[in-house]
Parts: structure tokens; C-alpha cells; sequence
């Protein structure tokens, strides 16, 4: 199951450091089963600069217990020193006596392909957002479901509130409304 699922597994002693991965984990990032050391500065090392902090007090939190789960999505550096987006989760298994974490165990799922599709929409967001031109989306009732800021200025709307309330056709020229 955890194959087909395409996720990378890692459990990590807390007291030893020593961190297991499963070899999805490696392929990810582009490595061969000989090319990952294990170290404990391994994950925080492959880290996004912009990421780092955030991901390493998320860790850090859900292991002191002021969080129920670690989730994470962020950046890895690669073999090829490229990035991939990865969605992290893991959850304290097991805590001493005193109540210290001792073991977490986690999946990684890569989300490259989401995370570069939502970036190719905010490009386009901000392409229609900062147009001078109109630009406008209905459904298939012709329901505006989308206005730009130039076209609700051209026909004369506060909100995108107010175009919903307008017929598409009543936004042309009545020769061009069939």
C-alpha cells in the first residue's frame, strides 16, 4: 500500500538521531540508495532557506506536544540542487517517562505538480487582476463567476457582488447580445 501510494516513509529516533528512510524518500530527492548518508542534520540541511524556520518550529512544537500533528508542506533540495515541493506528515509515537518525544515517524508525499500549477494560476490572477483590459468569466448559465477590476470599472459595478446580479448579455452592446 505504501508504494502504490507513491509517499516516502522516515522514522526517527529521537534520542539516537538515527533517521530511517525508505527508498522513496531518496528517489524523491533524486538519490541512490548509496548516495544518502544518515546523519541527523540530513533533513533540516536540505531545507529551503525560506522554509527552515517555520518547518524546524513545527517539528520542534509538535515534539514538545503544543501541537497534535506535524504538517508541513515546503521545499527539498535535491541531488541536482533543484527543489521539489513535498507535503510532510508525522506524529510523535512514542515519549519517555517525562514526557519527551523519543520517536516520530512520517510520510512525505512530492506536490511539485500542484505547487507549480497554483503558481501558473497566480500568474494568471495576477495577469487578469492587473489588466487594463476586461476580463470576465461565466458558467455555463451565464452566471459571472470572475470579473477583473478594469471590468467591473468599464461597466460600471462596485463588486463582483453586483456583476452576479447582471446578465452576461446585458454587459455587451445590444447589437452583440445574441
Amino acid at each position: 500500500a505504501l508504494s502504490a501510494s507513491g509517499d516516502s516513509l522516515w522514522d526517527c529516533d529521537l534520542i539516537t538521531q538515527h533517521t530511517t528512510r525508505n527508498d522513496r524518500w531518496k528517489e524523491l530527492r533524486g538519490y541512490d540508495q548509496k548516495d544518502v548518508r544518515v546523519c541527523p542534520m540530513d533533513w533540516t540541511d536540505q531545507l529551503h532557506p525560506d522554509d527552515r524556520n517555520r518547518v524546524i518550529e513545527a517539528f520542534i512544537a509538535h515534539c514538545e506536544g503544543r501541537s497534535p500533528a506535524f504538517r508541513e508542506e515546503y521545499r527539498v533540495l535535491c541531488k541536482d540542487r533543484g527543489y521539489r515541493w513535498v507535503s510532510d506528515r508525522g506524529e510523535v509515537v512514542a515519549r519517555d517517562h517525562e514526557g519527551r518525544a523519543t520517536r516520530i515517524v512520517g510520510f512525505e508525499t512530492d506536490i511539485t505538480p500542484r505547487k507549480w500549477l497554483e503558481e501558473e494560476r497566480q500568474k494568471f490572477v495576477s495577469l487578469a487582476e492587473n489588466s487594463p483590459e476586461f476580463i470576465g468569466m461565466c458558467d455555463r448559465d451565464f452566471k459571472p463567476f470572475y470579473v477583473n477590476p478594469a471590468g467591473l470599472t468599464m461597466i460600471g459595478l462596485d463588486g463582483l457582488e453586483a456583476a452576479r446580479r447582471v446578465k452576461v448579455q446585458d454587459a455587451f452592446f445590444p447589437e452583440d447580445q445574441a
